[in-house]
């Protein structure tokens, strides 16, 4: 009954767990979209005022929502163009109205109501000459003193000067190519120029393709500590206060949960959670992206993202990496033993040591001797041929203590000559057999590996070993 009565009280508790991480998943991904939103703002700014999405030659308008009544415009003065994220995130950011490209602003639309109230007519009163006087001012000033460098848009105002001058040319076809940004927009604010045939087109093309332009420009504070001004840690407080709270409830219940297990020890179980207790709304502002991290982990653990197969692919990449470092590692340490082995001449001693032990004959055919032979012809005179030029170069890259014949096989033939030589009394072989050439002497390097089987002969033949001639390359 009490196993029973467990279960249930078990899964209930499972399920309140659940929920709750879940709902501490969903708290934190809403986290990470404001510091995604706020880490972005700045560069996409234009479109959150604009809404305009340029893929190539194209603009793509998209609808934002109006400002709402309840966000207020930072800044002494009402910014040309707001929508609902320009006003009510600005203030995050210290953004303002630029003064002098909003004055510019205001003054076009000043010279609109003008016209619209007298009409057409009225671009010949003195009051609208005034006003295009002004414009004509104010555009020099403009180009002169730069209002969009201390943002980083002084490739804005490139864009402005380029416009104007491009569409004068069309529309003024005198001036030819050597006209200044200056001159044009002094000759589309006169009089001459806005008629009343053209004035509707005009304004229309300025509103379409220069005000725009105008509207993205800003003014940001400086905060006191020289930087650019971020309020940002005012929406990130919240936030961050709920996830330290949360942290150091759940390692300090872990804690007294499991034996053994400090608090400190509990919180390196979640460390992924680091990110999440860094108040990144004050230091290191630019990093706050890590805490996706945190998120990913939160949502697999709350069962709302099927993370298996990411893990899975992360961990098969991760042991790969290593078992090819491993396996590297050790086929180099391989060849190096090898080679030690080769010159000290621990090889050739193996195979010419008598053997002590007594073997075991079957049809009086040594068969361990018999498996060296052929392994051993195996080796010398087809696996090695071929891989030689491929060890060489790896030899030579790694220690290029051998830069002829890759193990020393000049020495090897030399010696094997030796001692046939010093032994003509030695059974013949049938090297056809073997698919040896006879005619190849360097072939007969092969003698030095069967004196394995004879026992009394490897012998008489051990004092031969090591001995190398002053010719060969491995000395």
């Amino acid at each position: 009954m009490s196993a029973s009565r467990s279960l249930p009280q078990k899964s209930v508790r499972r399920r309140k767990n659940l929920w709750f991480e879940r709902a501490m998943a969903i708290v934190a991904s809403i986290n990470l979209v404001l510091v995604l939103f706020d880490l972005t703002y700045v560069p996409l700014r234009n479109f959150w005022l604009l809404g305009n999405v340029e893929i190539l030659f194209w603009n793509i308008p998209v609808s934002l929502p109006p400002p709402p009544p309840f966000c207020r415009p930072s800044g002494d003065s009402t910014p040309d163009k707001a929508t609902f994220f320009t006003q009510c995130y600005d203030w995050v950011k210290g953004i303002e109205p630029h003064r002098d490209t909003e004055t510019y602003l205001n003054t076009v639309n000043q010279l609109e109501q003008q016209v619209e109230q007298v009409g057409l007519n009225s671009l010949k009163s003195p009051t609208v000459k005034t006003t295009l006087q002004d414009l004509q001012q104010l555009s020099a000033e403009m180009i002169e003193t730069n209002p969009f460098e201390a943002v980083g848009k002084s490739g804005t105002l490139e864009k402005i000067k380029n416009s104007m001058r491009d569409h004068m040319r069309r529309e003024v076809p005198k001036v030819g190519g050597k006209i200044s940004a200056t001159q044009a927009f002094a000759l589309f604010w006169s009089a001459e120029h806005l008629t009343s045939k053209n004035w509707q087109q005009e304004m229309k093309w300025f509103n379409t393709n220069i005000r725009p332009l105008m509207q993205t420009n800003y003014y940001r504070s400086i905060s006191e500590n020289g930087d650019f001004t971020n309020k940002f840690w005012i929406l990130d407080a919240p936030f961050w206060s709920l996830f330290v709270l949360e942290f150091l409830g759940r390692t300090f219940y872990l804690s007294r949960r499991y034996t053994g297990i400090s608090w400190l020890g509990a919180m390196t179980w979640r460390w992924y959670d680091i990110p999440l207790i860094v108040p990144f709304g004050f230091i290191f502002h630019q990093w706050a992206w890590l805490r996706a991290i945190s998120v990913a982990f939160r949502l697999d653990q709350a069962e709302l993202v099927d993370m298996k197969q990411i893990r899975a692919q992360a961990k098969q990449g991760f042991v790969g990496t290593i078992a090819g470092e491993v396996t590297e590692t050790v086929v180099m340490q391989v060849i190096d033993q090898v080679q030690g082995a080769i010159r000290r001449g621990d090889v050739a001693q193996w195979l010419l040591r008598p053997p002590t032990d007594k073997w075991v004959a079957v049809n009086d055919v040594d068969e361990l001797a018999e498996i060296v032979s052929l392994m051993t012809k195996l080796m010398v005179y087809q696996v090695l041929p071929k891989i030689q030029p491929e060890l060489e170069a790896v030899l030579q890259h790694t220690r290029g203590w051998c830069p002829e014949p890759i193990f020393c096989l000049s020495s090897t033939q030399e010696f094997a000559w030796n001692w046939q030589s010093a032994h003509p009394t030695h059974r013949k072989v049938n090297y056809r057999s073997a698919g040896i050439d006879p005619q190849n002497t360097d072939e007969h390097a092969g003698r030095l590996f069967r004196l394995r089987a004879d026992s009394a002969t490897g012998g008489e033949v051990y004092p031969h070993l090591g001995r190398r001639s002053k010719t060969t390359a491995c000395d």
